[in-house]
């Protein structure tokens, strides 16, 4: 199943729209999750599943951080990254004084 997600434009209400599809022969879609799966024919326009508006968008963005899924295409987090630049002043300290720089 492949679900996916999509910004709704403000002409057209703003939100989230979530899909979901299911493959079928040929890994191509043949159900559509309407909320419950329906099948498709070619050309059909995917509705959504599932319309969101911003907070609740990031309440699900939140949850889904807190059970451990993290972006397959991200660069890292704030904290991540704060603690990576932690860790190297750390290392920096640690070569000065082995290196007996002031």
């Amino acid at each position: 199943m492949k679900i996916m997600a999509d910004r709704v434009p403000v002409f057209r209400g703003r939100g989230i729209e979530i899909r979901m599809l299911e493959d079928g022969p040929g890994h191509s879609p043949c159900y559509v999750g309407l909320p419950t799966m329906h099948p498709i024919d070619d050309g059909m326009e995917i509705p959504p599943a599932l319309k969101l508006n911003e907070k609740e968008a990031q309440e699900l963005c939140d949850s889904l951080w807190e059970a451990g899924i993290r972006p397959s295409n991200g660069a890292g987090s704030v904290g991540q990254l704060a603690a990576t630049q932690a860790h190297l002043a750390d290392m920096k300290k640690l070569a000065f004084h082995a290196l007996r720089v002031p």
